[in-house]
């Protein structure tokens, strides 16, 4: 079982790209305050959850 998702076959290849796009960034611009993910969080925009009213 993998964060409900059930076999690790399952998980969606976006979303192994972005993790290790996000660990790779994260690596390299270790000691460098307020940097941007934005191309792992571009792979992921589809999947965000909207909120709308309070």
């Amino acid at each position: 079982m993998v964060a409900g998702l059930g076999a690790t076959a399952d998980v969606p290849a976006r979303f192994v790209k972005a993790i290790m796009m996000t660990a790779a960034f994260l690596y390299e611009h270790r000691g460098d305050p307020g940097r941007l993910l934005s191309d792992a969080a571009t792979l992921l925009d589809r999947y965000r959850l909207q909120c709308l009213g309070g």
